[in-house]
């Protein structure tokens, strides 16, 4: 026979696989092989088993089982890439893989790879896919490099899209141009749009809501959260609002940054505030920079506003709006009104009390006490001494020791206009040893108990 070039041989109109013969030339087109029994790869799609690398057909009707698909281009048939829009039904067991840079369509139709169980959809790295849902069947999965998805079909329709993201046991749950994110078992749980580096483990309905990164629900059903570095954990209905946020227990709210709810109903504004445990507990602010680390611990229905530093712990239907440095132990319908406070409803001291003692040092003339310093003061008298108590509350109480040897006390004042009462009209501390007084401040006035004649032993 004569050497006869490639260009010049006949084409082959028969079906792929029945190729039996196969036919090569040198570089020069000059020789023409001839080799027997070879078997294509090209098959039917309709068959089982198959490979069909870059297999193209307008009228391929996919039913096969245990395949796999490459970079096909069909109008009507099995497969993706090129401009098809392809519907697929009842394909099982089967892998889908396009080529790098494809575009993979998969129609407009609501019901795209309907009935198939254990498809997997590979777009390489640079392709993405489009269109429609995935419909109809159980553990599908779809993923490429820039939009990827995991379908666990019916009405348990499962979707990724975002790079290195990925579903594991999910039911109806998305995760939606999120990248680096995960969604680990649960039900109808989404993580969306641009939510990257977060993750929901388990639980019902729970959202990491837009543009949220680095962020956490575990477990739980209708938690929420919409800020980046935030965490809601267990419970039912719990929102993580503010920056850098917590929240747990049922329906809890964080709002402020750095801050946590956990409990029943708790909620916090204010930035780096705290309510953990109990019920109804609330923590509101209407400027987090001013008001802020504030916590509520325990109790129930109490709430703190726009306040500085302060808590409660353990109270019921308490309240304080406006204080610093205020603390509620244990009260129980107490509206605090004072600042640099603790309110207490009963004390027991187990062991020692103790005060802080004020040096007044050496007095005379006209002088202001200054009641708000402490509990006890000492003073020694250098000349003849009027003293005006200032910063006092209604209801403190004050010991004096007073250093005397031959001064006097012609008078004594309060500030705010109240009176200052001692026995007889007169306070008349000894000459040359200690006089102690005791007071009470009650509605303005003061009341001294003067003990004169104090010696060594």
């Amino acid at each position: 026979m004569a050497n006869i070039k490639i260009s010049q041989l006949p084409t082959y109109s028969g079906t792929p696989s029945d190729i039996r013969w196969f036919v090569m030339n040198n570089e020069g087109e000059t020789i023409t092989f001839k080799f027997s029994g070879y078997t294509s790869p090209f098959k039917p799609a309709s068959g089982s088993n198959s490979y069909l690398p870059h297999y193209s057909s307008a009228s391929a009707n996919v039913t096969s089982i245990n395949s796999i698909f490459l970079n096909g281009n069909t109008t009507q048939g099995q497969i993706l890439g090129g401009n098809g829009y392809n519907i697929l039904g009842a394909v099982n067991n089967n892998g889908i893989i396009t080529n790098a840079g494809e575009s993979v369509h998969l129609g407009s139709g609501d019901s795209i790879l309907s009935n198939s169980n254990q498809v997997a959809l590979i777009a390489s790295p640079g392709g993405n896919w489009s269109g429609g849902n995935f419909a109809g069947g159980v553990g599908n999965f779809g993923l490429n490099g820039s939009g990827n998805a995991i379908f666990a079909g019916g009405t348990r329709i499962s979707t990724i899209s975002g790079n290195q993201s990925g579903m594991i046991g999910t039911e109806s749950s998305l995760i939606q141009n999120s990248n680096h994110s995960f969604i680990g078992g649960g039900t109808t749980n989404q993580i969306i749009s641009g939510a990257g580096r977060s993750s929901i483990i388990a639980g019902e309905s729970n959202t990491i809501s837009n543009a949220i990164n680095n962020s956490v629900i575990i477990g739980g059903q209708s938690n929420n959260v919409t800020s980046n570095s935030s965490v809601a954990i267990g419970g039912v209905g719990n929102s993580a609002t503010g920056l850098w946020s917590i929240a747990a227990g049922y329906a809890s709210v964080t709002v402020g940054e750095v801050s946590m709810s956990l409990g029943n109903q708790n909620r916090t504004e204010g930035k780096t505030d705290m309510s953990l445990g109990g019920t109804i507990n609330r923590i509101y602010s209407t400027n987090e920079d001013a008001y802020k680390q504030n916590a509520l611990l325990g109790g129930e229905s109490n709430t703190i506003t726009n306040s500085l530093r302060s808590a409660m712990i353990g109270s019921k239907d308490c309240s304080m709006n406006g204080l610093t440095h205020t603390i509620l132990l244990g009260t129980t319908g107490l509206t605090a009104t004072e600042s640099n406070t603790t309110y207490v409803d009963n004390i027991h001291v187990q062991k020692t009390e103790s005060f802080n003692v004020i040096a007044g040092g050496n007095v005379g003339g006209n002088i202001d006490v200054d009641c708000s310093l402490g509990t006890i003061y000492t003073f020694t008298m250098t000349a003849n001494t009027t003293p005006n108590f200032i910063n006092f509350r209604d209801g403190q109480r004050i010991t004096f020791v007073v250093t005397n040897t031959t001064f006097s006390v012609p008078s004594a004042t309060i500030d705010g206009g109240g009176s200052v009462y001692a026995k007889n009209g007169s306070i008349s501390p000894s000459n040359n040893n200690k006089t102690l007084y005791y007071g009470t401040f009650i509605s303005g006035d003061l009341y001294i108990d003067e003990h004169t004649g104090f010696d060594a032993v």
